[in-house]
Parts: C-alpha cells; sequence; structure tokens
C-alpha cells in the first residue's frame, strides 16, 4: 500500500485548473466523459489511434462509478485528443497475479491464431502494486497537439488530478514506451516511478507492443505534483 497521505481537495481542484487553462486557452475545451461505446465508434471511425482491449466494452463494464474518459475538443467540435481511467479493486492480490488472468483473457484468448504467450518476468513494481488500482490509459494526441505545444503533459496530468480527485487509490499507473520515455515524456506526464519492460511476453498479439516502461503514482506523488504546480504557476 502507499504512504498515508492527506487529500487536500482545493489544492487539488487548483491544480487540474491550472492545467485545464492551459489546454482551453488555445481555444479547446476539456471535458470528462463517461460512455465508452462512443469512445469505441470513435477509434473504429478513420483514427489512427486503436482502442485497447483495457478501454473496450467488449471485456469491460463500465459505469461511471468505475471509469471515465477525458476528451479535448477545438471549436468545430472535432476530437484532439482523449484518455481513459479505470479503477480495479485488487486488494488481497498483486498487479502480477491480476495480469496473470487479465492479460490471458484479453490478449491471448482473442488471438489464439497468433499463439500469444504471457510471461512471468514482469516489471518488480507489479508485485508490491495492490489495492485500489487505477489504470491509466488510452492517451492519444492528434498530430496537430504534438511537438512544440507540448500539450501531451498537462493532458495527462488532468487525467490524473482527475482520478484522483474521483477516487481514494493506492496506486494510478500507465504505460509509455521506450522512445517517448527516453524523450522526458514520463516526467512531462507527471508520473514519478517507472521501470522498462513493464510486461513480460514471451510471444504478444502482433499489436502489442513490447518495448514500454510500467510508470506509477502513488498518492502522496500525486500531492506533491498539486502543491509543486500551483507553487510554480
Amino acid at each position: 500500500m502507499g504512504y498515508i497521505v492527506k487529500k487536500n481537495q482545493m489544492e487539488l481542484v487548483k491544480a487540474l485548473g491550472i492545467y485545464t487553462d492551459m489546454v482551453e486557452d488555445l481555444g479547446l475545451t476539456v471535458t470528462q466523459e463517461h460512455d465508452f461505446n462512443y469512445l469505441a465508434e470513435i477509434c473504429d471511425e478513420a483514427h489512427e489511434h486503436r482502442l485497447s482491449e483495457q478501454f473496450s466494452p467488449r471485456y469491460f463494464d463500465f459505469t461511471p462509478d468505475n471509469s471515465f474518459w477525458v476528451c479535448v475538443t477545438n471549436r468545430r467540435g472535432e476530437i484532439l485528443s482523449f484518455q481513459a481511467a479505470r479503477l480495479d479493486h485488487l486488494t488481497g492480490i498483486s498487479l502480477k497475479q491480476h495480469w496473470a488472468a487479465q492479460q490471458q483473457r484479453i490478449y491471448c484468448d482473442p488471438y489464439l491464431d497468433e499463439l500469444p504467450e504471457l510471461g512471468v518476468n514482469h516489471a518488480y513494481a507489479t508485485e508490491h502494486i495492490t489495492g485500489r488500482v487505477v489504470y491509466h490509459g488510452e492517451m492519444w494526441l492528434h498530430p496537430d497537439l504534438r511537438g512544440g505545444r507540448k500539450l501531451g503533459g498537462p493532458i495527462c496530468r488532468i487525467g490524473q488530478l482527475l482520478a484522483f480527485l474521483k477516487w481514494d487509490f493506492d496506486y494510478i499507473y500507465c504505460f509509455i514506451s521506450d522512445v517517448l520515455h527516453h524523450k522526458g515524456f514520463t516526467a512531462a506526464q507527471g508520473y514519478q516511478n517507472c521501470e522498462p519492460f513493464g510486461t513480460d511476453w514471451i510471444r504478444p498479439p502482433s499489436h502489442i507492443p513490447t518495448d514500454d516502461y510500467l510508470c506509477w503514482n502513488q498518492p502522496h506523488n500525486l500531492v506533491r505534483l498539486a502543491w509543486a504546480t500551483i507553487r510554480s504557476a
């Protein structure tokens, strides 16, 4: 479990507002959404992003109590970014144990023609990540928001702080590619802990990358992030 920390709601709201203003000052709108069927439709259209199994209504039941996604749109209503979060109750088991069942069900069984095989040598952190755990993923930015505008960091931090306001959790985690990690995206997105080769695949399905970092925060990391955001604003 994480450290016992005092969640300061006012500081979290202020920090969330700072990052939201960074995005909306550019003429964009940030909203919290709960319809994952709509998210699936967005990804099924002419979109470069494939909806992952982790946030597919085919594999999970999503409600406003256990999940949300953040949408960024321009003045024309075009979607330029999204990300999602899901709360899992892992009390009594580790993330590693949870993956042993979940990854087989969502990543192996549906793709038997590729003979996928999950290993057991996941990131060491998966052995102690447990309790109320938030998976934070599906992060996508339209090419217009990448590069010099550097909105990926603020948008990702919005998702983390929103999850922390919404839920009392022990851990929040995500995956960041090796390339983006070495470009500084892990720190830019507010994650303070990371480990290479988050998931061990002996033979992954063809659409699953294996060069990512497991990144995670605990409540005290987000308390500090909110405090530092306000202090430096």
